[in-house]
């Protein structure tokens, strides 16, 4: 996945990490427990031959994808 670009999106109440490549239709591939983006690296390279493939870490698989805490209320 050397090709793959590193994107970070920011929902607002958090941020999940994508990394994305190719041309076409858009194709999201999504891991499940416990893995991460990376259990998609022997499939992804080929899907984005003929599609804009995105694998995104769900929140809470890695440091950066944990929910913002919000401030205390008063």
């Amino acid at each position: 996945m050397d090709d793959f670009s590193s994107i970070e999106v920011d929902t607002g109440e958090t941020t999940i990490h994508v990394r994305t490549h190719g041309s076409g239709p858009p194709v999201l591939l999504l891991h499940g427990f416990p893995q991460t983006h990376l259990m998609w690296r022997d499939v992804a390279p080929p899907l984005a031959d003929r599609f804009t493939v995105m694998c995104a870490d769900l929140r809470g698989n890695r440091p950066q994808a944990r929910r913002r805490r919000r401030s205390a209320r008063a």
